[in-house]
């Protein structure tokens, strides 16, 4: 597989790893230009079932292959992003439409947040609508300013009332929960809005609540807010390996309108961070 950062998850999931399986002698060989972290040839890099090798320019040098005259020349050329994965051959930290940087995100794993006011308990549901979807419980404590997510529970009940009583049996009444109310969320939302809960409807396909000259919609407006925290060190997170890589995947871009859209990972919902 070559380039096999260009290369779509679902692609290499449905057909070529299928392939494999048909003989048992059968080997894969990943050629990668490093670009980014969002698919599989990052997750190959770091399984310690496959033998790695990493070819960078002091190594072209030493062979005879290109100048450091050269080298030197495409450094002034290239962003630092480009040199580091062309010609230091190595996974940057980030790609340029990366919404929340690697280091944030590696931050917040190890602060210890300092409230400086009063604070409350606030959960967020993201209900699952198919498939391989999750819905995720996410409990966090906020001063209004700062953020410490403690806690983020798979809930695995597939039907609108036994989600919404699991859930129910988990938060307390006098706590804010933003219910995603879209699809199947929608019945979540009204079972526990009937049952007492202080729940609130969350439409994130919905026209942005504010700047709606910048945001394509909801989602962008509240991801771009989780981005600033993150960016001002004002959140930390636990060490859950799906939140992690969902959040690091999450990228951005630019309409032809100017307006900012979130672009989810590749054949993924982001349930951990959604919720």
């Amino acid at each position: 597989m070559d380039e096999a950062c260009l290369i779509l998850d679902e692609v290499y999931r449905k057909r070529i790893k299928r392939m494999l399986g048909s003989n048992p002698n059968s080997k894969l060989i990943i050629l990668v230009n490093p670009w980014h972290r969002r698919n599989f040839a990052f997750r190959a890099w770091r399984n310690p079932k496959f033998k790695k090798i990493h070819i960078d320019w002091r190594q072209a040098v030493q062979e005879g292959r290109v100048t450091e005259e050269f080298i030197e020349d495409m450094r002034q050329e290239l962003s630092d992003y480009e040199f580091k994965v062309l010609y230091e051959s190595e996974f940057a930290d980030d790609s340029e439409d990366s919404l929340i940087r690697w280091d944030w995100i590696q931050r917040a794993l190890v602060k210890k947040v300092e409230f400086s006011g009063a604070t409350q308990m606030v959960w967020g549901l993201d209900v699952a609508e198919q498939g391989k979807d999750l819905t995720v419980l996410t409990h966090a404590v906020t001063d209004g300013v700062h953020y410490a997510v403690t806690m983020q529970q798979h809930i695995q009940e597939r039907e609108t009332m036994p989600t919404a009583n699991r859930v129910a049996a988990i938060v307390p009444k006098d706590e804010a929960l933003h219910v995603d109310s879209i699809g199947v969320g929608a019945g979540v939302y009204s079972r526990l809005s009937e049952m007492g809960h202080r729940a609130i409807s969350i439409r994130v396909s919905m026209s942005p609540t504010s700047e709606e000259d910048r945001y394509l919609n909801e989602k962008s407006q509240r991801f771009w807010k989780l981005r600033s925290i993150f960016e001002q060190d004002l959140i930390s997170i636990p060490n859950n390996p799906h939140l992690i890589s969902q959040l690091s995947q999450m990228r951005y871009e630019f309409t032809s309108a100017g307006k900012i859209r979130i672009i989810d990972p590749e054949g993924k919902s982001p349930d951990f961070a959604d919720s």
